[in-house]
């Protein structure tokens, strides 16, 4: 993901391994598991470790295991009021725009078709965190599928982070339109995409863990509405200017 190295410090670790720890009971470790990963836990520290197995020579199994390891980091980034995105990030004069929809409703179009100065930061999956002073930021992680299924080499930039200006909720229609929505509507719609965002790729989360997070996902989902304007956004098939639709969805912030 070229994320630039960094102290550790006092933060929790990620701790990679091709070795299988099967002795890690034995000193009071849990171990979780997804279809291609297995994780290690224990309560005395607030480490993860990541068993990732033999290195395969499926080329797309080692990506799913390179998706998989961030479950630890949203699991983590959940409990302290963010939110993975199954979203786009547009970036304008430095406030980072949400387009938050399903796959195939047409967030990678929209990415495309904008112009400057809009700036796509990334066009399938978002990390929202909670910020030291109580703001929402936007981290651009990467397009899975373009690597699992496409072999794709087109890269975000991970580090690039922006602050939450607004939030758009794709939908195809015939022609172009902004609909501003109330904040309990926003909150389900960040809800469902929050979890999208955490299980997609993830085969093999149990029950219980997903209950857990789905209330946790949707308390984090309520807090962020109520901070950050929501609208639907309607865009047609066509060759419409849907960004001034956005634009006009901005300038109503503003006012």
């Amino acid at each position: 993901m070229e994320l630039a190295p960094c102290k550790t410090g006092n933060h929790p670790r990620l701790i990679f391994t091709r070795v299988q720890p099967e002795r890690l009971h034995e000193e009071g470790w849990a171990l979780y598991c997804l279809s291609a990963m297995r994780f290690w836990s224990n309560p005395e520290t607030q480490d993860i470790i990541c068993d990732i197995g033999k290195k395969e020579e499926n080329y797309e199994l080692e990506f799913i295991k390179m998706n998989q390891a961030l479950y630890p980091i949203y699991k983590r980034a959940g409990r302290a009021g963010g939110l993975p995105l199954h979203s786009a990030l547009i970036e304008r004069g430095g406030s980072g725009l949400l387009l938050v929809a399903s796959g195939g409703v047409g967030k990678s179009t929209c990415c495309r078709r904008i112009p400057y100065p809009w700036r796509p930061l990334c066009d399938d999956e978002v990390l929202i965190l909670l910020d030291k002073d109580k703001t929402y930021k936007a981290y651009p992680f990467p397009t899975w599928s373009d690597y699992i299924w496409r072999r794709s080499q087109k890269t975000w930039n991970v580090g690039e982070a922006v602050g939450v200006s607004a939030i758009f909720f794709l939908e195809r229609f015939d022609k172009d339109e902004i609909i501003t929505i109330e904040q309990g509507r926003a909150a389900a719609l960040i809800s469902t995409s929050a979890q999208q965002g955490l299980f997609r790729n993830r085969q093999g989360v149990d029950i219980r863990r997903q209950i857990v997070f789905r209330k946790i996902f949707f308390q984090n989902a309520c807090s962020l509405a109520r901070a950050i304007p929501a609208f639907i956004l309607r865009v047609s098939p066509n060759n419409g200017k849907f960004w001034e639709n956005m634009e006009e969805a901005l300038c109503s912030i503003k006012v």
